[in-house]
């Protein structure tokens, strides 16, 4: 019998098929069922101690390869602690994806769990910034390409 498809799973497929392999990282609450996922993928975590030093390694990943350097952070004060660095990446337009994990949709406007609106904090560093649909409105695999596509 197959697990049904989480969201983390669409991410961490998604991922791969638009090439990406490194993934510069700090774990948190948030984002925990990514790493679950990455397991069972190619990808690699390059593990970090500070959320803007992630920034920075996908900043540079994307300086030297011209593929999108991809950061992935936790919510709340761990997207906090990435958005400074994202200033660096917008002023010389290196691609790079910063993925953010948050409280949960429902509980947006609700004192969620570490809730900040995250999209609107970043909006001004960044290329674009959006807030993720619901995972159960995410098609089976889930296209990167919007972001990618921006980054780039």
């Amino acid at each position: 019998m197959t697990k049904p498809l989480r969201g983390a799973d669409i991410v961490a497929r998604s991922l791969i098929r638009l090439g990406c392999r490194h993934v510069f990282t700090l774990s948190g609450n948030h984002i925990m069922s990514i790493f679950d996922a990455a397991l069972e993928t190619d990808l690699d975590l390059v593990h970090v101690r500070h959320e803007a030093a992630a920034v920075h390694m996908a900043d540079a990943w994307g300086r030297l390869t011209g593929d999108a350097g991809i950061a992935l952070v936790t919510g709340g004060p761990g997207h906090a602690n990435a958005v400074g660095a994202l200033f660096t990446a917008l002023g010389a337009e290196s691609p790079m994806v910063l993925l953010s994990g948050h409280a949960a949709t429902w509980e947006l406007g609700r004192g969620g769990f570490q809730e900040i609106r995250q999209a609107e904090m970043a909006a001004p560093v960044t290329k674009a910034s959006w807030t993720a649909i619901p995972t159960a409105r995410f098609p089976r695999v889930w296209p990167f390409t919007r972001p990618f596509n921006t980054a780039k």
